[in-house]
């Protein structure tokens, strides 16, 4: 049997953690974000390391032990058995000598993290009995950030080299929508990292356009993933299968077609396979049923199986559910959309969703992030906006407007003419 690691963050190492504060001068400089009041299970230990924390953020350095102990009788916030007991922990930890300086330095780190971890674990089982399951786990990944070596950072001067490097590959990377003369506006496509938003009323296309930016990636030969919160995973198989095809919507499946309607279809898609290589994997949830946290799950899964998604498109970020509940909808969908810009560029991969304009656009000829529903932060957080624009007259004529509402790293409220044929869900040149 193999035994567990024991772990040594008893009371003797908090209070040498504690004790270091006044040994050594550069301790609470070098280790200030991990020594936390909440991490000592000893209230006044807490208290000792809140006052030391706070004299530091106003004085640059450490409390004598003099200074201390005026903070503590003068506190307001204490109350007088408390600073009794205060009092006497000061007096055991100015008195302790410690010698393993360099051991204590070595294992802040791991005490911190063994403390946030204990500290996630009480908190996760409050979570559990009121069911806020997607908050343990936030729990945990922050527990598992404690006391991580930080990036040291981009070396402006020196890492030129570097940077235009790094610059070339992203430029060079972008994963194009093939939507008319979308991709010349906004740099041959979306990059890794960005998140790219459709914004438009109810019906004018916005799930199209998804599809067309998923043939795009595969065009390049991209894994593609489309979770769809909306439409049943066969319709959105459905409309890519017209796509790629050519043919009508509503003449692709019908009860009585033929064998050979069937054979041409495959025939069809199986061609476009063959030419660009690529996958597309459908996943349907129920609407406001799963949030970021559970397409992180799922874009694990996949990738662990061997297809690391290259795109992701989110029909539609509007209709997902918060992983964490707010008064106000807004909020909520704030988080969503932060979330699923986390998931861009946690995963280096362009993400492209959609989103609600209010009922006034209806009415306008050309939309603009003003028109947002619900949550304006969308827009801030997004890299890229296109609304959707038409008049009747131009759907009569099967033409679209795309306005670049927004895009953050060239030129925006530029508007490329586009044809849209909603038979065969494909959006063109004119």
């Amino acid at each position: 049997m193999v035994k567990s690691k024991a772990y040594d963050f008893g009371a003797p190492f908090s209070r040498k953690v504690v004790a270091m504060i006044f040994q050594d001068t550069n301790f609470l400089h070098d280790h200030f974000d991990l020594i936390k009041p909440e991490y000592f299970p000893d209230p006044a230990y807490r208290d000792i390391v809140k006052f030391c924390q706070k004299y530091y953020e106003k004085y640059s350095g450490p409390p004598s032990a003099w200074v201390l102990e005026n903070l503590i009788s003068r506190s307001k916030v204490l109350t007088d058995d408390e600073k009794r007991y205060a009092h006497v922990q000061l007096k055991k930890v100015v008195k302790t000598k410690v010698k393993e300086r360099k051991y204590i330095r070595s294992k802040v780190a791991e005490f911190a993290r063994h403390r946030a971890f204990e500290q996630a674990i009480t908190d996760g089982v409050q979570l559990v009995s009121s069911g806020e399951y997607e908050q343990i786990q936030t729990l945990v990944e922050q527990a598992l950030k404690v006391g991580r070596r930080p990036e040291l950072g981009h070396d402006y001067f020196n890492e030129i080299r570097r940077r235009a490097f790094d610059r070339v590959a992203i430029e060079y990377a972008p994963v194009p929508t093939l939507i008319g003369s979308l991709d010349t506006v906004i740099g041959s496509g979306l990059r890794p990292k960005e998140l790219g938003i459709f914004l438009a009323p109810p019906g004018r296309g916005k799930s199209i356009a998804l599809i067309n930016v998923a043939k795009g990636g595969l065009v390049v030969g991209k894994n593609v993933i489309i979770y769809t919160f909306e439409m049943a995973h066969q319709k959105i198989g459905a409309r890519l299968d017209s796509l790629l095809t050519g043919i009508p919507y509503k003449h692709l499946w019908r009860p009585t077609q033929t064998k050979q309607h069937f054979s041409k279809v495959h025939r069809k898609v199986q061609r476009f396979k063959r030419q660009f290589g690529g996958s597309v994997t459908i996943v349907e949830y129920p609407t406001k049923s799963a949030s970021p946290t559970d397409l992180r799950r799922h874009i694990d899964l996949v990738s662990a199986s061997g297809k690391p998604p290259g795109l992701i498109v989110v029909d539609y970020g509007d209709i997902m559910r918060s992983s964490r509940h707010y008064n106000e909808k807004r909020f909520e969908q704030e988080l969503i959309f932060e979330e699923l810009r986390g998931l861009a560029g946690e995963y280096n991969v362009p993400v492209w969703t959609a989103t609600q304009a209010n009922r006034g656009s209806l009415a306008k000829k050309t939309i603009s992030i003003d028109d947002i529903a619900e949550s304006f932060a969308k827009a801030m957080i997004a890299d890229v906006i296109v609304a959707l624009c038409q008049t009747p007259d131009e759907h009569d004529r099967n033409i679209m407007r795309l306005h670049l509402a927004k895009n953050r790293d060239s030129e925006a409220w530029l508007s490329v003419e586009i044809s849209i044929d909603f038979t065969k869900m494909k959006m063109g040149v004119i």
